[in-house]
């Protein structure tokens, strides 16, 4: 996966962005805090009605721009998925070393069990 992972989302790469940083940040932890799942459901119903430049109210914010909510949404899917990703690729690992050592196991008992059979049939010296 070509996706980056970063710890803030970056507004000023937003179209739909607020005139100033501080802004933007305020934005982001009305964001953070109401949730992607939140916002996802209040952006839902609006989504087919109104633009992405609308102005919607969230949170303590009367003046929301859906488009900075569906970007802000949109990163953190992708950090999901990069979460996601990342756990799978650590489990698939850590299923090859489990079998790399299921597998050594394995053979650690069958070299045991012919040695075994090898001690047995060979005649004791007299």
């Amino acid at each position: 996966m070509s996706l980056k992972q970063t710890k803030q989302f970056d507004h000023s790469a937003s179209s739909f962005r607020p005139p100033t940083d501080a802004a933007a940040r305020a934005w982001i932890k009305i964001l953070e805090r109401i949730g992607p799942e939140n916002v996802r459901s209040k952006l839902g119903g609006l989504e087919s009605r109104i633009g992405a430049g609308a102005a919607i109210p969230l949170g303590e914010e009367t003046y929301f721009t859906v488009g900075f909510a569906q970007e802000w949404l949109a990163w953190t899917d992708q950090q999901r998925a990069l979460v996601e990703q990342r756990r799978n690729d650590a489990m698939k690992w850590a299923t090859i070393w489990a079998a790399i050592a299921a597998g050594l196991s394995a053979l650690g008992a069958i070299a045991q069990a012919v040695i075994a059979v090898v001690a047995y049939l060979k005649p004791p010296h007299t």
